[in-house]
């Protein structure tokens, strides 16, 4: 199977040219959300006083769940821990046609990306990342050998808010760049929509500092995520 693009899209890889369509479904948004700036929604300083709270979403087919992602936060002294767990599987009566598990960490340190470590396992097809942060930069070695990033680079995993304000990614599961562009789009129910295009194209959405929602296209199909 074809492997998908990058971000969420990467990580899934090629389950999505199955076609599946999936209701968008997220929390609502809290009043005054559309009047945070910048600087209040993107402040990595606050991981230091408390944690974020953990995410846990749904992977729809159909209104049929077929998979899940959590994200959980912990703290190491000054260090944020970030634990990552994609798993689906698709079946069409007893057959699985699909299975893929993502594993991912992240460690930050003052707002900073640290180290990261990845394993993925697309149907059979598998992916490792290993990054940490050196003087000249931060080093990560993927599908393409080793490279030398921005010190600050931001992975495609999008709990965090700086995400929007980005040019460039680390596609988590290949270990490689992927320049993006940002546009924000308006408010829904959910809370500030961004469409992000370039080298990964998918729509996302932020509430005050959370993110709630994220959707994109791949073969005629609509994704989406409904939080557990």
């Amino acid at each position: 199977m074809k492997l998908v693009k990058t971000g969420v899209k990467t990580l899934f890889g090629a389950i999505f040219l199955l076609a599946l369509p999936f209701a968008l479904s997220a929390a609502q948004a809290g009043e005054g959300t559309n009047d945070l700036d910048a600087a209040e929604l993107s402040n990595p300083q606050n991981w230091a006083i408390s944690l974020p709270q953990d995410y846990a979403f749904a992977i729809l087919r159909k209104n049929k769940k077929i998979g899940s992602h959590f994200i959980r936060f912990s703290r190491e002294g000054d260090i944020l821990h970030v634990g990552i767990d994609i798993t689906i599987k698709v079946k069409f009566g007893p057959i699985t046609a699909y299975h893929y598990k993502h594993r991912n960490d992240e460690y930050w340190r003052d707002g900073r990306l640290i180290a990261i470590e990845t394993r993925t396992n697309d149907n059979g097809k598998k992916y490792s990342v290993s990054g940490k942060a050196s003087e000249e930069g931060f080093e990560v070695t993927g599908i393409d050998g080793k490279l030398l990033l921005p010190a600050d680079i931001i992975p495609t995993s999008y709990w965090n808010i700086a995400t929007w304000q980005a040019t460039e990614v680390l596609d988590s599961q290949r270990g490689i760049v992927r320049k993006i562009v940002i546009e924000e789009k308006g408010v829904s129910d959910c809370g500030r929509h961004f469409d992000m295009s370039g080298e990964m194209e998918l729509d996302l959405w932020y509430a005050q500092d959370r993110w709630c929602a994220l959707t994109f296209t791949e073969g005629g199909a609509a994704i989406s995520y409904e939080p557990l």
